[in-house]
């Protein structure tokens, strides 16, 4: 199999919602996202389809710990549009930055 070097593109947006059809409607947005990723050149993570639905198996501290932790190892950070409204994607920009990381604005 042969290996071909791209980079780590986090998939970051606004994952609640008032209601679990709000909650589908912004994991399918990332999953678009992530989508564009592998067709343009990256190895996208995308946290909303790692923590779909797992709502109250542990604290959201504790979702969010493990999603920064992931950003940490990643090239990019691309922020879906309405990142801005979401204090854990406003964290996770923030931590971008602070890394260094290269920050995608939605593509879409």
């Amino acid at each position: 199999m042969e290996i071909i070097e791209r980079k780590i593109v986090y998939i970051a947006g606004p994952y609640r919602a008032p209601t679990v059809n709000g909650i589908h409607n912004n994991i399918a947005e990332a999953r678009k996202r992530m989508e564009w990723a592998w067709l343009n050149g990256w190895i996208p993570l995308c946290p909303h389809t790692n923590s779909a639905f797992t709502d109250g198996l542990v604290s959201d501290v504790v979702i969010l710990a493990g999603c920064l932790k992931l950003l940490s190892v990643c090239d990019a950070i691309l922020l879906i549009r309405g990142w801005g409204n979401s204090v854990g994607t406003v964290r996770e920009r923030n931590l971008a930055v602070q890394l260094g990381l290269e920050v995608i604005i939605d593509p879409l």
